[in-house]
């Protein structure tokens, strides 16, 4: 099975946001984002089950980390 990486913007340029909200959304999640790489490669390389869920505990802990900081992020703009 061959994976290919696709690159792209963690906030699109063409949807329209003021380049200060801009950079924020990406300072807020860029970290997310290079630690789920990080994770990523690492996981191909796990052979051990318990490798694996450690890792995958990991990841959950990443993924309701940017959650929060989206939940945040929606509340603080919403008011």
């Amino acid at each position: 099975m061959s994976t290919t990486e696709i690159e792209f913007e963690i906030v699109p340029a063409d949807m329209g946001l003021a380049t200060e909200a801009k950079h924020s959304l990406e300072a807020a999640f860029t970290g997310f984002f290079t630690r789920a790489k990080e994770l990523a490669v690492m996981a191909n390389a796990v052979t051990d089950s318990k490798q694996a869920r450690i890792l995958r505990l990991e990841i959950k802990s990443e993924r309701v980390a940017a959650e929060k900081v989206r939940r945040t992020l929606k509340e603080d703009s919403l008011r």
